[in-house]
């Protein structure tokens, strides 16, 4: 990082090669497993956990924009920094992705297995319709076609797996956008579409905006950052005197904001598709997530942080688990319950269990990380060097080694695994 604090920008093949300082990458690390710890959260007061909660499933339905965001930031950051051609990026993608989804989807199977046989009245009551056409479920959810076009093909018993229909088609499509030019780039683009549909398309712009938010990052200039976060530090200064005499509008500004932009008409309503997943409150969330996130990212300039301390370790081992987290978390719910472990009353007991059962999927994720590996030389192996329908696109070279403060390589948003 230079001496002023503010990363090095080079440019190269009209890309920007810019350090991630070591304060923003655990800012980004610590954004994206808050995210999964809320959709935890959420998941833990749904119905068919049956612990008699309120349903809180909005703070999942918040996290995933959020994630959206980071994961567009990051992706935006890898292909500028890292990733020098078309086949480097989609094995990237592939082996991130698959590495945790195909574990994930026996682990579904095999935790529903074993909630059918502690209670089969009651899971096939819950999760019977969601075993039609095992086969036809298997494979869209595999190829992430399970949203496409409005539909909603959960897989069996694990509810988060539909964010996989939006987040690995916008990588697809980022891709097309990065490393093709002229009519490829268009006729990929339109064909994905068509297959997709306008639900999915619908929320592209909230995954572009993280991109969007790392290119303003990256430009930033000393006046600026200054600018943005003394107005920042102000705003929050404000807030809490406010809150200090029972006044609290100002510090949930950012909340009543959401809820206004969240009450809008929705387009894909007017238009008579459906709009459950692709709506105004995920993109409420996303927008104001990333207004916030800009200044965040501009305040960490300020903050000196070592890679090689115990709490920084601590942290990136975690959050390399945000994806394992996330993809896993549900079947081990309702293991958790049906044997009793999770009941109804016990609080405390259960934010307990709750997090004993994070630790052990973070820790899953160790051996995860080691089959993407596997997972990514086996690719190479397998898909040759060749430029074919995608264009080659050199980047520009980082200039000291640790662009990520020491790590090889940055995580995503959702599929967080590094």
């Amino acid at each position: 990082m230079a001496a002023s604090g503010l990363p090095r920008v080079g440019e190269g093949h009209n890309r920007v090669a810019v350090e991630l300082p070591e304060s923003a990458s655990v800012l980004l690390d610590a954004v994206r497993f808050g995210a999964a710890l809320m959709v935890v959260a959420g998941h833990v007061t749904f119905p068919s956990i049956g612990l008699g909660y309120t349903d809180r499933r909005f703070l999942g339905d918040a996290a995933v924009p959020l994630f959206f965001v980071v994961s567009g930031f990051v992706i935006r950051y890898v292909t500028r920094t890292r990733e020098r051609t078309a086949r480097e990026y989609f094995i990237d993608r592939a082996s991130r992705i698959y590495s945790v989804v195909l574990p994930a989807m026996v682990w579904t199977l095999v935790a529903g297995a074993i909630c059918y046989a502690l209670d089969p009245a009651r899971f096939v009551w819950i999760f019977g319709p969601r075993f039609t056409h095992p086969v036809q479920r298997l494979v869209l959810n595999l190829t992430f076609l399970s949203q496409a076009w409005g539909r909603s093909t959960i897989p069996f018993n694990n509810a988060p797996f539909w964010t996989l229909g939006y987040e690995c088609i916008f990588y697809l499509l980022y891709g097309f956008s990065f490393y093709l030019r002229g009519a490829k780039r268009v006729v990929w683009w339109m064909l994905t579409a068509v297959a997709i549909g306008p639900q999915v398309m619908f929320l592209f712009p909230i995954w572009w905006l993280g991109c969007g938010v790392y290119e303003l990052y990256v430009r930033r200039t000393k006046w600026l950052t200054w600018l943005v976060v003394t107005l920042g530090g102000l705003w929050l200064a404000a807030g809490l005197g406010l809150l200090a005499m029972g006044w609290v509008w100002l510090l949930r500004a950012p909340m009543t904001l959401v809820r206004w932009v969240a009450g809008w008409p929705e387009p894909l309503g007017l238009m008579g598709l459906s709009h459950t997943r692709a709506n105004m409150f995920a993109v409420a969330v996303a927008v104001v997530g990333a207004v916030m996130l800009f200044p965040l990212l501009l305040a960490m300039d300020f903050v000196r942080i070592s890679g090689n301390g115990r709490w920084v370790r601590g942290l990136r081992f975690v959050a390399d688990g945000t994806f394992t987290v996330y993809l896993m978390h549900f079947p081990f719910l309702l293991v958790l319950a049906y044997a009793h472990v999770l009941r109804a009353g016990h609080l405390w007991g259960n934010v307990a269990v709750v997090a004993v059962m994070c630790l052990v999927l973070v820790g899953v994720a160790v051996p995860v990380d080691g089959f993407k590996r596997w997972l990514r030389r086996w690719l190479r192996r397998k898909l040759p060097a060749v430029q074919a329908s995608l264009l080659s696109v050199e980047r520009a070279v980082v200039e000291s080694a640790g662009a990520t403060g020491g790590r090889d390589e940055a995580g995503d948003g959702i599929d967080g695994t590094g």
